[in-house]
């Protein structure tokens, strides 16, 4: 038999996303299903997730003007019956990401998608079978998701591409090829996953298409295997615990995994105070050449912990690492870091912004002068030098 399932037009699918299918569409769902053999799309009541039970196959698709019918045969006769006494007068479709039919379900309570399609009739003599399904979400779970309620982020526009696990990063990276702009979508497909820890969950697709566009994935990849190197530790501390006596050898197997862990955040956070440097550089306040006294600079402060400053009439906490990247981000543009200081040169007055909102960062400039005075007094130091010295003796 042949029933009409489909047809152009501006629907609301289960899960509240509203779309346009053009007569475009229409072609590639039924080229799409009838130019492969590998799945056959069954009859189902309603939409189940698993597409069981098959009441039916879909042998094939047609074009009739603007919808799409399908030619099935069902498989079970009391399917038939319950069609004919008219308790499933609607149909409805499912497709994968792809537009490939993943089943038609007929449906009672449940109202279709799209209105306006002919009641399916069974004549006597028809029988057959079908399966295929997607992640649905509820308009609960997006609400949820929308208020932060759950862990994760839309990766696209208007609630589209949500992900609140590594179950749904595969198919957001599936459905991101029919977006309007899927470049941008599979950056926040990686930015997501990255943020939660959710890369291995990426299809080799998702990080060839990372490897293509300059992505590097090295230190998501630092990170899970910093995850599971303290996941080995705390098991080998736990089961050491349990034991009076200590091996030796189980002592030195958790010091290498220390000294592992030790290595792998360091070179993390060389990866990040060069990427900060790099921004420096970029934006003129920073010499390449400086760089890595800088990193080094930061790298010591790291190990400091923090203290207590004035800003205004508060107390504010900060840690030593953070406070000099602040420091660093207010400099102005027109410093010449690698520049000797000469007699001449330091009592010249240069234009340098050092306000923030309208208000002189009094601090900063303290610190800019102190440096300068003592470049003046050290003839051939250079300003970061310079600089370092006047903030270890504050």
């Amino acid at each position: 038999m042949e029933i009409e399932v489909f047809k152009a037009g501006t629907w609301t699918d289960s899960s509240g996303n509203t779309r346009t299918w053009t007569e475009q569409d229409i072609d590639k769902i039924i080229e799409k299903y009838n130019s492969q053999r590998d799945h056959e799309a069954p009859v189902v009541i309603g939409h189940p997730k698993d597409n069981t039970p098959a009441y039916g196959w879909v042998e094939r698709l047609e074009k009739r003007g603007q919808s799409i019918w399908a030619k099935i045969k069902p498989t079970v006769q009391d399917f038939v019956d319950w069609v004919r006494q008219g308790l499933y007068k609607k149909v409805s479709i499912s497709l994968y990401p792809d537009l490939l039919l993943r089943h038609i379900g007929f449906l009672g309570a449940m109202p279709p998608a799209v209105k306006g399609l002919q009641v399916p009739q069974f004549s006597d003599a028809e029988y057959s079978e079908y399966t295929m399904d997607f992640r649905k979400w509820t308009q609960e779970e997006r609400d949820k998701l929308a208020k932060g309620e759950i862990k994760g982020e839309f990766a696209g526009p208007d609630q589209s591409f949500p992900i609140a696990g590594p179950e749904d990063v595969g198919d957001a990276w599936k459905l991101s090829g029919h977006a309007e702009n899927p470049d941008q979508i599979r950056l926040n497909i990686i930015r997501i996953a990255k943020k939660y820890g959710w890369v291995s969950a990426l299809p080799k697709s998702a990080r060839q298409w990372a490897k293509e566009h300059n992505i590097d994935l090295m230190e998501v990849q630092m990170e899970e295997k910093l995850k599971e190197l303290e996941t080995q530790l705390k098991e080998k501390e736990k089961a050491l615990a349990e034991f009076a006596e200590r091996d030796k050898a189980k002592e030195e197997e958790i010091a290498k995994l220390r000294e592992e862990i030790a290595r792998i955040e360091k070179e993390k956070r060389q990866t990040e105070f060069n990427s900060f440097c790099e921004d420096l550089i970029k934006e003129g306040k920073l010499t390449p050449a400086m760089k890595p006294a800088v990193i080094d600079f930061l790298e010591i402060l790291h190990g400091l912990e923090e203290y207590e400053f004035s800003e205004g009439e508060c107390k504010v906490k900060a840690k030593p690492g953070e406070r000099f990247k602040t420091f660093l981000k207010g400099l102005p543009k027109v410093i010449e870091y690698g520049e000797k200081a000469t007699k001449d040169k330091v009592g010249q007055t240069k234009t340098v912004d050092f306000e923030a909102d309208g208000k002189v960062d009094e601090e900063r400039m303290e610190l800019h002068k102190k440096a300068l005075q003592y470049m003046e007094k050290n003839q051939g130091i250079s300003y970061i030098d310079a600089l370092k010295k006047v903030i270890k003796e504050a």
